[in-house]
């Protein structure tokens, strides 16, 4: 397998975000709050899960059966 491939198959698992503005007066707060509270709470589920990696030694790769 050529490494543009492996690099090609590990790209397609990340996550690809757009935005794009659109000028609005007065700006919808709920919306700017709704899309904070979500990244807020993404980011706290990634550091517990980081957490639990580092106090368990376990990436989570180790459930993948390498044989097949």
């Amino acid at each position: 397998m050529t490494i543009r491939k492996r690099q090609q198959s590990k790209r397609s698992y990340e996550r690809r975000i757009s935005v794009r503005t659109v000028r609005r007066d007065p700006p919808d707060l709920r919306k700017l709050s709704r899309a904070l509270l979500a990244l807020a709470q993404a980011d706290a589920e990634a550091q517990a899960q980081a957490q639990v990696e580092r106090a368990t030694g376990k990436s989570g790769m180790e459930d993948i059966d390498e044989t097949s």
